[in-house]
């Protein structure tokens, strides 16, 4: 088990063991009895599990008072594919303001890493998602992509820091939000985080074979 406190952009791992003591305390299944039709019979949380759930308060990572939140699993299955790279006799020229757009996305991403918490962020990038107009010319949007790689290089490295570069690429293309999901995943040992973007399953800026071993657990 994993919790992710978006307050603090911080990942904290559960052993299977512990998760196991937590989970009664934490989660009802939503296929299991609603409440207050057949409420289950109420049995004494073994001093293990509490013991548990006092450190994780202690962490910030529960609240108090275990009643148990409605929850469904979900088995992220959804397969992956890369965009195709744009090929023609023709590119589009560089200019100069696409530079300085790119160069002022780059300025507003890392000001708002370093200003905002990566909950207010979330909660900011889905408001311009709901925001966004419908995006028609898609093969328009592929074009002004292969122009934004030919750009990047010369304000930024993509490598190291998904997070800036996804937030980046968001800020770039804003008025595309609508069809656009951002989403995070995490995998396990080596226990590694990771951001991306995606469109109808397609990957924008990234490889399937870096993608496919993460499981998501949050998506905007």
């Amino acid at each position: 088990m994993i919790f992710f406190d978006a307050t603090a952009d911080r990942y904290s791992f559960l052993s299977s063991e512990d998760a196991e003591l937590i989970m009664p305390l934490i989660a009802i299944e939503q296929d299991g009895p609603i409440a207050g039709l057949f409420p289950p019979t109420p049995t004494p949380a073994p001093a293990e599990a509490l013991a548990v759930a006092a450190d994780l308060e202690a962490q910030g990572l529960l609240v108090a008072g275990l009643g148990g939140k409605r929850c469904q699993r979900w088995l992220y299955t959804q397969p992956l594919k890369e965009l195709p790279r744009r090929i023609g006799p023709r590119s589009d020229l560089l200019a100069c303001r696409d530079v300085l757009r790119l160069l002022w996305c780059a300025t507003a991403a890392k000001a708002m890493l370093k200003a905002l918490t990566l909950d207010a962020i979330i909660a900011r990038v889905g408001r311009w998602k709901r925001e966004a107009p419908p995006c028609a010319d898609w093969p328009r949007f592929v074009d002004q992509l292969e122009l934004y790689k030919r750009i990047r290089p010369l304000i930024y490295r993509k490598g190291g820091n998904c997070l800036f570069d996804t937030l980046c690429m968001i800020l770039f293309f804003k008025d595309h939000l609508s069809e656009i999901s951002w989403r995070f995943g995490v995998r396990l040992r080596p226990f590694r985080a990771h951001a991306w973007l995606e469109r109808d399953n397609a990957l924008l800026d990234d490889e399937a074979a870096t993608v496919h071993d993460y499981e998501v657990i949050m998506e905007v």
